[in-house]
């Protein structure tokens, strides 16, 4: 019960404070249409996408994948439930019983609480061999991968919470970055 006060505590500030507002700001539809749940008016809500500074990173050269290479998939997110790291190990997993996909590699770059969930579900489907997590990767680390890869791999999804919300994703930085070093995606439709 405390809990869902507090959250229809912060839903009543949240709309009291934004419906001050004269313009809204939101970074994609799904957190505009959050807004709008809330009850404030679409007119003062202005999506603002994300963008990539210029002088990030960019690749040099396009990487030429030959088809004897090992595949490597990858993955940049925080550790949580909602980012699905668990579904694509469980379906890596079936890949691999059901020879599949025989040479690859997947790596996991990030850290957060379902660290040792994900370290667990590595083990029971078979894939310590496969598997590489990198914790607290400096950004010159993630370049590096993001040239090297062949799939970029992020299937979030909205669970619910204990206290009957969901959680959900904002607008996923990474994968700009992915497509800034012309890596194909694979994603889900969510937030």
């Amino acid at each position: 019960l405390t809990e869902r006060k507090h959250e229809l505590e912060e839903a009543f500030l949240t709309k009291k404070i934004l419906s001050r507002a004269q313009k809204i700001f939101v970074n994609s539809n799904a957190t505009q249409q959050r807004v709008l749940d809330i009850g404030l008016h679409e007119e003062k809500t202005y999506i603002l996408y994300p963008a990539l500074s210029q002088n990030v990173f960019l690749p040099s050269t396009k990487r030429e994948v030959k088809k004897e290479e090992k595949i490597i998939f990858l993955t940049i997110a925080r550790l949580v439930k909602r980012k699905g790291i668990l579904f694509i190990l469980s379906a890596l997993g079936k890949l691999k019983r059901e020879n599949i996909l025989k040479d690859f590699q997947y790596i996991i770059i990030g850290n957060g609480p379902e660290k040792e969930t994900i370290l667990q579900k590595i083990k029971d489907e078979n894939l310590q061999n496969e598997v590489l997590l990198r914790e607290n990767a400096v950004d010159e680390e993630k370049w590096n991968w993001l040239s090297r890869t062949q799939i970029f791999l992020l299937t979030p999804y909205e669970p619910l919470l204990k206290n009957g919300s969901k959680d959900y994703e904002g607008f996923g930085i990474v994968y700009l970055e992915a497509q800034a070093f012309g890596v194909p995606i694979i994603a889900s439709n969510t937030g």
